[in-house]
């Protein structure tokens, strides 16, 4: 639910390739190339803001590649590779020199070729690599808050929904996605099936609050205007942060309830609801 995962093997060759900073890898004195035992696995973490890459050199040998890609600019920051291994292995792995890279084991240089010996598991990242990620996770952690719905158990669109915001994140900023958001829903909007054939991901996202909770604001008040998107079995959860408000929802299709950090004004088939802070309100109730 929080990743895409593929795999690349002996079927796709052409798609198997050694990321760019990987310029030469050499195991036991062995140059190694795309062959058929060659096993790539790709992972996009939505969660943490990263991208995972293992390559299983052999059957007790393995590389896994960890990188950061920045949010403000779209582009890679850090990397860290670890190599782990069941038995002694000899590994020549080149590099780019465009960046710095530290690793967790002593090294030993020889000329232009720098050495590093481990036991298990063996190390290597560009500098300030912990403090990039860490920086770079809680910037995530702080815009899944914003963004992330918890939805129905059984929904089948939560994780192309997670993708979703995860590459929006990329090309527009936290004002412009919740401008998206609580535009007037578009014919398409929430139609996900719709991105298998022709659609884009901008007209699925429009209005889609709007959509889901059946309103909007207006001057400062939630108005609830349509009848929502409800949830066929389970409960929904939605959190909204209006000017600095964090407005919690739950859904079901019985009921929707409110639970605003400041007092909230909403009005629901012509009445007037006056919502406590941290308490929940019954907005309307299917008998």
């Amino acid at each position: 639910m929080w990743c895409e995962r593929q795999c690349y093997g002996i079927a796709d060759q052409s798609f198997a390739l050694k990321p760019a900073d990987l310029r030469t890898i050499y195991l036991n004195q062995k140059h190694l190339s795309i062959d058929n035992q060659t096993i790539w696995t790709v992972s996009e973490e939505y969660l943490y803001g990263c991208q995972i890459i293992t390559y299983m050199l052999t059957q007790y040998c393995q590389l896994t590649i960890l990188k950061i890609r920045s949010v403000e600019t779209n582009q890679w920051v850090g990397q860290r590779m670890m190599v782990t291994s069941s038995k002694p292995v000899f590994i020549s792995i080149g590099l780019s020199t465009t960046a710095a890279w530290i690793s967790n084991r002593p090294l030993r240089k020889n000329g232009k070729h720098v050495f590093y010996a481990a036991h298990d598991k063996l190390v290597i990242e560009t500098q300030l690599f912990k403090k990039t990620f860490g920086h770079h996770r809680q910037l995530w952690e702080d815009y899944w808050q914003l963004f992330d719905i918890k939805w129905e158990k059984g929904y089948r669109w939560a994780r192309l929904y997670r993708r979703l915001m995860y590459e929006v994140h990329f090309v527009k900023s936290i004002a412009e996605i919740q401008q998206l958001l609580w535009a007037p829903p578009l014919d398409v909007t929430g139609d996900f099936n719709c991105l298998t054939w022709q659609c884009d991901w901008v007209p699925i996202l429009t209005g889609f609050w709007q959509q889901l909770i059946g309103g909007c604001f207006v001057d400062e008040r939630l108005v609830i205007e349509n009848w929502p998107r409800l949830p066929l079995l389970g409960r929904r959860e939605l959190t909204f942060d209006r000017d600095g408000q964090k407005i919690k929802i739950r859904q079901t299709n019985q009921q929707m309830v409110v639970q605003p950090s400041k007092p909230l004004t909403v009005m629901s088939q012509h009445r007037k609801i006056q919502c406590s802070r941290q308490c929940w309100t019954v907005i309307w109730e299917n008998y």
